[in-house]
């Protein structure tokens, strides 16, 4: 009872699965935190479990969990192994899938850090952007170039 509650199936055969899929779904952290993993997978109740810790706690507890099962998934597809089983996510994948699997996890890992250095990218470019907005907009003023003592108020 409490198995199917949570979505697991421990007494029947896993589900078949495609990785493909599966590992495009990890390549989005988005994905992680509403649990578009487990949902997929067909672990519905711990699904449902973390979409509300995700909620709960402002995405922070969900970045958290879907962390640790990217870790899990990760590591299944580098081992290139035909069927999940941890972290109460249960799968069978096809043999066929494998090997794209194990290509995509290696797309996935570099993704985190090419990512990271993208947003930090255009952060930089935002600011440079504002600060020139704000020099340009100083520039305008009628005060520009006087010393202060020399404004009224100053």
């Amino acid at each position: 009872m409490l198995a199917d509650l949570l979505g697991q199936e421990e007494s029947r055969d896993p589900p078949e699965k495609s990785k493909i899929v599966l590992m495009l779904i990890e390549m989005c952290p988005l994905c992680w935190v509403l649990a578009v993993d487990r949902f997929y997978l067909g672990n519905t109740g711990l699904a449902i479990a973390k979409l509300c810790v995700s909620l709960g706690s402002c995405f922070i507890g969900g970045l958290v969990w879907g962390l640790v099962d990217f870790i899990v998934i990760i590591n299944n597809a580098l081992r290139q192994e035909h069927t999940l089983t941890g972290a109460g996510m249960y799968a069978k994948f096809p043999k066929s899938e494998l090997k794209t699997g194990f290509i995509l996890a290696f797309v996935d890992i570099v993704m985190i850090p090419v990512s990271i250095g993208l947003v930090r990218l255009i952060w930089w470019w935002r600011k440079r952007q504002r600060m020139e907005q704000i020099k340009q907009a100083a520039m305008r003023s009628p005060h520009y170039g006087m010393e202060p003592h020399q404004v009224k108020g100053g």
